[in-house]
């Protein structure tokens, strides 16, 4: 059990890394011109930028699952149901709305490069 824990704990915090790597490469803007109500910072982001920083993201997603396992493991012994409910509710959210969302600011900007 205690092997397992930590490769989980430590798929976990490789998911971390990636995914995070993958959002800087993505979002960094070394102008600083960012804003609450568009993405036009992300205009001048090269193509490569873009594309390294979605793979870097959407490969480590799936592994955000086993770190959600990992949490649940965790919290288990101090109730079961809810730490069951917290690992669907993490995995569900990361799944859904964190592929989605680099998926979709990757290639809404990668899109107009092509012409």
């Amino acid at each position: 059990m205690q092997l397992s824990l930590k490769l989980t704990g430590l798929l976990g915090l490789l998911a971390a890394i990636l995914v995070g790597t993958g959002e800087f490469l993505i979002h960094f803007d070394p102008l600083s011109r960012f804003s609450d109500s568009s993405y036009d910072f992300m205009l001048d982001t090269t193509e490569t930028r873009l594309t390294t920083g979605h793979f870097f993201a959407m490969i480590g997603i799936p592994f955000y699952f086993i770190g959600s396992w990992h949490i649940y493991q965790m919290l288990r012994p101090a109730s079961n149901k809810l730490a069951f409910t917290a690992f669907l509710i993490a995995s569900y959210f990361t799944g859904c709305f964190g592929g989605a969302s680099v998926q979709r600011e990757a290639w809404l900007f990668l899109a107009p490069q092509w012409n």
